[in-house]
């Protein structure tokens, strides 16, 4: 897992932020076999090998890794930092606290 064998014969590591996922993928054969771990998504371009997955932005999470985009957003009045991959990792607002699981009141 986060490696693939290019030609079946040279190991190497996915990108930073990818990894390999699903069954077989101990065998991964190229650098397409690679996906956005949780908490990254996709660049715009995915030619771009050297940067090729990104932190999902503040206030989304992504929980899975796959190819898809950071799309669950964190409960309203809340934000979390770059990269995060559940909900458990959104906070509240400034000027906000949480009142009870996922919900911040102004205070």
């Amino acid at each position: 897992v986060g490696h693939f064998c290019e030609g079946g014969t040279h190991r190497e590591q996915c990108p930073p932020g990818s990894t390999t996922t699903g069954f077989g993928s101990e065998f991964a054969g190229n650098l397409e076999d690679c996906v956005c771990d949780a908490g990254f998504r996709p660049l715009p371009d995915p030619r771009n090998r050297s940067h090729w997955c990104t932190q999902c932005p503040p206030g989304l999470f992504k929980p899975a890794p796959g190819t898809f985009q950071c799309s669950e957003p964190c409960f309203p009045n809340s934000i979390s930092d770059p990269g995060a991959r559940n909900s458990s990792e959104c906070y509240c607002n400034e000027r906000y606290y949480e009142t009870s699981q996922r919900v911040c009141t102004l205070c």
